[in-house]
């Protein structure tokens, strides 16, 4: 029985690739360019849920009235001079 490659996702080995490109015909061409295709949008989703998750948590904490003191706690202050030698 010929045992298959694991091609899970989650276990970072989706990356196999049984063929060199330059020794696939067109057919197999054009479903490993709509794999890539897939794996784009799904990185850019990830990358999109991550921006809304964040956003989220920011409006949630303004909310909660605590906006002001997130950003009085990151602002950088307005009289360093970053010409000063350390």
């Amino acid at each position: 029985m010929k045992e298959f490659p694991d091609l899970n996702p989650f276990e970072g080995s989706d990356q196999f690739l049984g063929k060199n490109p330059s020794d696939m015909d067109l057919e197999e061409l054009k479903l490993y360019l709509h794999i890539q295709k897939l794996r784009v949008r799904l990185e850019f989703e990830k990358f999109q849920s991550s921006i809304n998750y964040t956003g989220m948590v920011l409006d949630a904490l303004d909310k909660l009235g605590m906006g002001e003191f997130l950003q009085s706690f990151l602002k950088v202050s307005d009289n360093v001079d970053s010409s000063e030698d350390i």
